[in-house]
């Protein structure tokens, strides 16, 4: 059974693996493991949809009111994949996360769904504003994930000692 979505207040909106895994007519499904974070695994336990409250950090940039059709049909505030990858990492980075196991799966799609467009584009919107209190875990993941020019710019060190 579906999980029933709670009422989203103003800053209130679905994102992280939940918005990976939900396709529209704008917006395409990337994980394609819906059945733990769409539906219910218990008729017994039965558990609303996870929401995600806007931060300071990120604001509402990547936020939009769609339609989605899977894994259901409904408009709502969802985070385009850009920034639900920005959200799962900033979770991370809260503690609400398994860090090692979830930064290779996010890697994993990245790599394997995002053009060079796309992660340059989450680099700058997102990522970048990490980079001050980053654990040694996301610095890893971003000196595999992003070109290296891009590390080396934004700590300032020079390209072959140029």
């Amino acid at each position: 059974m579906i999980k029933e979505i709670p009422p989203l207040a103003e800053n209130e909106y679905i994102s992280g693996w939940e918005s990976l895994n939900a396709s529209g007519p704008k917006k395409i499904a990337v994980d394609w493991h819906s059945k733990p974070y769409w539906y219910n695994i218990s008729t017994e336990h039965k558990t609303p949809l996870k929401t995600y409250t806007t931060n300071t950090l990120f604001g509402n940039t990547g936020i939009n009111t769609e339609t989605i059709t899977f894994p259901l049909s409904a408009t709502l505030k969802i985070a385009d994949n850009i920034r639900a990858i920005a959200d799962i990492i900033y979770d991370i980075e809260k503690g609400n996360g398994r860090k090692n196991i979830e930064f290779q799966e996010i890697e994993d799609i990245i790599i394997e769904y995002y053009s060079k467009e796309e992660k340059t584009e989450l680099f700058n919107r997102f990522i970048v504003k990490l980079v001050p209190e980053m654990s040694p875990e996301l610095e890893a993941f971003i000196r595999y994930v992003w070109p290296k020019e891009y590390w080396l710019v934004l700590t300032g060190e020079k390209i072959n000692g140029k």
